[in-house]
């Protein structure tokens, strides 16, 4: 058996076997999916608690006399962490249901009279059905836009760390509709 010592596929096949892969995986994936291949997929929801200490701005404007509070917020989330990632295709999924809702809540061209930092950024309504649709990824695509974030439709890390989700009082002391991102 004759073997080639100058061919360097020859000599490392296991090498050769990993960039094929790893060139596989970039064509399937594309951009925006290798950025987002590492991150967890959101499979469900977590409310974050937070307590106000100095007087979050958004916030005082509905408790301008008060003193700090509990609030949280639901987004999305895989497990322990909001960085998690949905795109197209994703179906029956609670984080799908929680974005729905903080699209329709804080974005939509829904009445807004009243929600303090809603923004209408001039889409309907979404129907709150779990499925990450052509619709979910428009809407998604125009809050990443008004946020000036990279537009790619996916909703990522950058986006839940942008976007703003519904915010509630833990002891139910108002009822103003708030709209607020994820980290104070």
């Amino acid at each position: 058996m004759h073997s080639d010592i100058t061919n360097p596929t020859l000599r490392h096949p296991l090498l050769a076997a990993a960039a094929l892969l790893i060139a596989l995986a970039a064509t399937l994936l594309g951009p925006a999916g290798a950025a987002h291949a590492a991150t967890p997929k959101c499979n469900g929801t977590n409310d974050w608690t937070y307590h106000d200490y100095n007087g979050d701005a958004g916030i005082r404007k509905v408790r301008p006399n008060a003193g700090p509070f509990d609030y949280y917020v639901e987004t999305p989330s895989a497990g322990n962490t909001a960085m998690c990632t949905m795109n197209t295709g994703h179906t029956r999924w609670w984080g799908v249901d929680t974005l729905q809702k903080a699209l329709n809540f804080c974005y939509s061209s829904a009445d807004h009279s009243g929600d303090l930092n809603a923004v209408n950024l001039g889409f309907a309504p979404l129907a709150v059905d779990g499925i990450y649709g052509p619709k979910t990824k428009a809407a998604v695509t125009a809050v990443q836009r008004n946020h000036r974030i990279k537009i790619d439709g996916v909703y990522g890390p950058q986006t839940a760390q942008t976007m703003r989700f519904e915010v509630q009082p833990l002891d139910g002391s108002w009822t103003m509709p708030i709209c607020h991102t994820l980290f104070p």
